[in-house]
């Protein structure tokens, strides 16, 4: 028979075993926590389309040493992440300075303020393109750049402006008048030829369905419309009306 003193202390182990028992459950479950946050992290920064390069500030802030590089800031930069983790970003951009790019790198870190700069266009002797950077502050003090390659964005944006622009001299080259309806928004564009041809200036007619309508013959108007709505109906290949 145990006296009251042997089965408390009995109690006190069993309590103290279990209590290190919990701990010992609490700290793996939060061990395993942490570690699938890193793996979802890592998989989430490997993954991204966007370039991302995270920097530790060094020199009271007068410069950065890169920290991490993603897949796409590979592949955007040209760089090998195994060269460049642990340079400074302008042993391996060594135009950042002259962009902008490293004076937007201070103001952020100083202030703690995110930045995001207008496209600009980026070039050095690796590398050339059209790049939109957004930079903001870790809490940590780490400095994260994420950044774009639009250069496909605007060599496209120009081939359609050169485009634009041949078929406007190719319309005004002709002695033709157009006018191009958009049925969804009702603009419509009207070629200066077309003006000329009704005795009208460039300025002098809108972008409006009804600009075209209001200076129908009253006479022909219900034959512009069913002619008009037969081709909207597809009944007819394109829409053609004398009037």
């Amino acid at each position: 028979m145990f006296c009251p003193l042997v089965k408390s202390i009995h109690r006190g182990v069993v309590m103290a075993v279990e209590e290190e028992t919990a701990d010992q459950f609490s700290n793996e479950q939060t061990l395993k926590t942490l570690k699938e946050t890193e793996q979802r992290y890592r998989a989430m920064f490997e993954n991204m389309k966007s370039g991302v390069v995270v920097c530790l500030p060094a020199d009271s802030g007068r410069d950065f040493v890169i920290k991490d590089v993603n897949n796409s800031a590979e592949r955007i930069s040209r760089v090998h992440k195994d060269e460049a983790i642990g340079k400074s970003v302008l042993t391996m951009f060594s135009d950042i300075d002259t962009y902008g790019l490293f004076d937007c790198l201070k103001r952020v870190h100083n202030s703690g303020n995110s930045e995001s700069l207008p496209a600009l266009y980026y070039k050095d002797e690796l590398r050339e393109s059209w790049i939109h950077n957004f930079i903001y502050k870790l809490p940590n003090g780490e400095i994260v750049v994420i950044y774009d390659d639009i250069i496909d964005t605007r060599i496209t944006a120009a081939e359609l402006r050169a485009s634009e622009e041949r078929w406007k001299f190719a319309l005004e080259g002709a002695r033709d008048g157009v006018w191009d309806w958009n049925a969804r928004t009702n603009e419509v564009f009207f070629s200066n030829q077309w003006k000329a041809m009704l005795g009208y200036g460039p300025s002098e007619i809108g972008s409006t369905l009804e600009e075209w309508s209001k200076r129908l013959h009253p006479d022909d108007i219900k034959q512009c419309y069913e002619d008009l709505e037969k081709h909207l109906r597809r009944e007819s290949p394109f829409y053609e009306n004398e009037h």
